[in-house]
């Protein structure tokens, strides 16, 4: 005949069955050794060990693992800090003369590696320090150095 105890404990739950069998055969005097039933009992937590999920809004922002996180926003600063610093120039284009391609109050970025190991090339746009290191043109090259340049009016 099964108890109440016994109903409740699914198929799915083998351990807490075994070990209500254990209790009951302790009880019953049928086991004699308590110190084998208790390194063989199976130990049920009355507290959840795993740590409960964060909510939606941490897992996107943070992430579940908050310093790998933390690692990544450092080494990307360092980086963009680095890049912005030593190789990509920010310049706003100001006026009509480079239209179509550039449009005005647009921001580009100047590579300032590109010609360490060449010259610029004909039709490669190029910046250009004029007063200052806060004013910049951005200018397309149309003669190369030896070359002669006419223009005719139509």
């Amino acid at each position: 005949m099964k108890s109440s105890q016994d109903k409740n404990l699914g198929a799915g739950q083998p351990c807490a069955r075994f070990s209500l069998r254990l209790r009951r055969a302790l009880c019953a005097g049928k086991l004699r050794g308590i110190r084998y039933m208790e390194r063989t009992r199976p130990v049920t937590p009355s507290e959840p060990t795993t740590k409960p999920l964060p909510g939606w809004f941490w897992t996107i922002v943070i992430g579940r693992r908050p310093r790998f996180t933390l690692v990544r926003i450092v080494i990307l600063v360092v980086v963009c800090v680095a890049v912005f610093k030593f190789v990509l120039l920010p310049i706003q284009i100001d006026g009509p003369s480079m239209l179509p391609t550039y449009r005005q109050k647009g921001v580009n970025f100047v590579n300032q590696l590109a010609y360490r190991n060449h010259g610029p090339q004909r039709g490669d746009v190029v910046a250009i320090r004029f007063a200052g290191p806060s004013i910049m043109l951005m200018k397309r090259v149309v003669g190369l150095p030896g070359e002669t340049i006419s223009s005719t009016a139509p």
